[in-house]
């Protein structure tokens, strides 16, 4: 049981490390006019090697540290 909380940790560390800067990259782009669609279907889609519990969890923490917000027009999450 405690190797299974470690590995699905070290995953979470993982897509993390590989998901924030993708979105970054991203998120240059993107002005005040245009922004950039995120959900959790598409890091599932973009990031495959992870399962969705990883994924729903680094989306909590894009979340949390703001990387990921809501528009205020439709409610979608983006990054602006």
């Amino acid at each position: 049981m405690i190797l299974y909380k470690l590995y699905n940790l070290w995953q979470f560390y993982k897509a993390k490390k590989l998901i924030i800067p993708w979105l970054k990259n991203y998120r240059e782009v993107c002005n005040g006019q245009n922004r950039f669609l995120v959900s959790v279907e598409l890091l599932q889609d973009r990031f495959r090697e992870f399962d969705t519990v990883t994924i729903e969890q680094v989306f909590d923490e894009l979340i949390t540290q703001g990387i990921v917000v809501r528009d205020p027009y439709d409610g979608e999450w983006c990054i602006r």
